[in-house]
């Protein structure tokens, strides 16, 4: 049990990773970091458990938010029931912005939040793990998932995941044009295999490494443009700032 409930280890079969890329609705257990925060009853962003008192989101999601006025939940996947599976929710304590974050086009756009309940792990409910900073991802595949909405700008109740392609910042840029900056501490990912609007903001995207996830991503932005759906999708890239997020886990 001990093994199976280790960080970045979902209860994923062959056969569940063999449909990914079709863009399903996700299973109880497949994303156990998922995370989602609220404002007074809202859903604004999606968010990652990183340990058993933290959670990983965007900046842009949390800036100029009282702490106080913050919700998370994990262990969730189907939000339109109410007798949902082992859920657990939590107030936030206090979140930590990297020094000079104004806005998410200009990067930085990363947060940690400190909740002020203790999570108790469980076969859904568990941290990815955070990627050494050396993590080789251009070209590689990753997973995004979130609640997101749809291309009517609706919310979904179930959790999505699609996959996407990572690519090199140069390539991305050019895509981009004058629309948006690409600086190294983004990462971009094409919108391969479904919809890109399924992402939320401030989610995770994650990659497989030697038998374990690590989340590479974090949705910045570029991610629900659903009209252009030829742009890619715009991330923070977790691996800048691997060394930042432990020093705030204290």
């Amino acid at each position: 049990l001990e093994e199976k409930l280790s960080e970045g280890n979902p209860f994923f079969t062959s056969d569940v990773q063999g449909r990914i890329a079709n863009g399903n609705v996700a299973g109880p257990q497949q994303f156990p970091w998922q995370a989602h925060i609220k404002v007074h009853g809202k859903n604004i962003c999606g968010a990652s458990i990183i340990g058993d008192h933290y959670i990983l989101t965007a900046a842009h999601c949390v800036h100029g938010y009282n702490p106080k006025v913050l919700y998370v939940t994990v262990g969730d996947f189907d939000r339109s029931s109410p007798f949902e599976q082992r859920t657990f929710s939590s107030s936030v304590e206090k979140f930590s912005l990297p020094s000079g974050y104004s806005q998410r086009e200009s990067g930085k756009d990363i947060a940690v939040l400190k909740l002020k309940r203790k999570i108790k792990f469980s076969s859904n409910i568990r941290p990815i793990c955070l990627p050494p900073s050396g993590l080789s991802i251009t070209g590689r595949l990753a997973i995004v998932s979130g609640w997101g909405v749809n291309e009517n700008g609706r919310e979904t109740n179930k959790l999505n995941y699609v996959y996407g392609k990572v690519l090199k910042n140069k390539e991305c840029g050019q895509q981009y044009g004058n629309k948006g900056r690409i600086i190294n501490d983004m990462v971009c990912l094409s919108n391969k295999g479904g919809d890109a609007c399924k992402g939320d903001s401030g989610g995770p995207s994650v990659m497989e490494n030697g038998g374990s996830y690590y989340q590479v991503g974090i949705v910045s932005f570029g991610y629900g443009s659903c009209g252009d759906l030829s742009l890619p999708g715009v991330y923070t890239r977790v691996t800048s700032y691997t060394s930042w997020i432990r020093q705030q886990m204290h």
